[in-house]
């Protein structure tokens, strides 16, 4: 069984640059008037946690080679590690704002802003759980590491859409 693992590292890279970018950007704007706001808090913390994750699942299929060379089985092993990351990247984003008690105050208040971030990120979900279950399932196709790495570009792709809005769309807000 082979692995591309410099497609799998180019994964690892983009989800590392994302997280750097994203913590000086945010570190900038924090101290600006105004600072952050709760929202911007949860895009921020979705945006770090994602890429960590994708920057650990990014590895997975080579550390499963690692460990047992022979295993036929590597993409299915690799997504139900996916499957048993999810619960604690939930937790990484969503722990920390109620600690503070900042989530219930943004969920209660949406605008179109908000709505707009959640209907993204059921899409996102939606499309990334029909791609795990298909892993999973080893149907129509089996599993992959084409596959595979389109959970990855799922993931990448919905924290580009939380990077865009938290530090193009911020950002260009105290532009004048």
């Amino acid at each position: 069984m082979s692995v591309d693992a410099e497609s799998l590292r180019t994964f690892a890279e983009v989800a590392a640059g994302f997280v750097g970018f994203a913590a000086v950007s945010t570190g900038l704007a924090a101290n600006r008037p105004g600072g952050l706001s709760a929202f911007d808090k949860i895009r921020f913390y979705w945006i770090v946690s994602g890429g960590l994750s994708i920057i650990g699942l990014s590895f997975v299929p080579i550390w499963v080679l690692i460990f047992d060379p022979e295993n036929q089985m590597v993409w299915y092993t690799s997504t139900l590690v996916v499957c048993a990351c999810i619960p604690p990247f939930v937790l990484m984003i969503f722990l920390p704002m109620f600690a503070k008690g900042q989530l219930p105050h943004t969920i209660g208040k949406k605008g179109p802003d908000e709505k707009r971030w959640l209907l993204n990120s059921y899409l996102f979900s939606l499309v990334l759980s029909i791609t795990i279950v298909q892993n999973l399932a080893s149907w129509p196709v089996p599993a992959n590491q084409a596959t595979y790495e389109f959970m990855l570009i799922i993931a990448l792709s919905q924290m580009a859409y939380n990077f865009v809005n938290l530090v193009v769309v911020r950002g260009s807000e105290g532009v004048t």
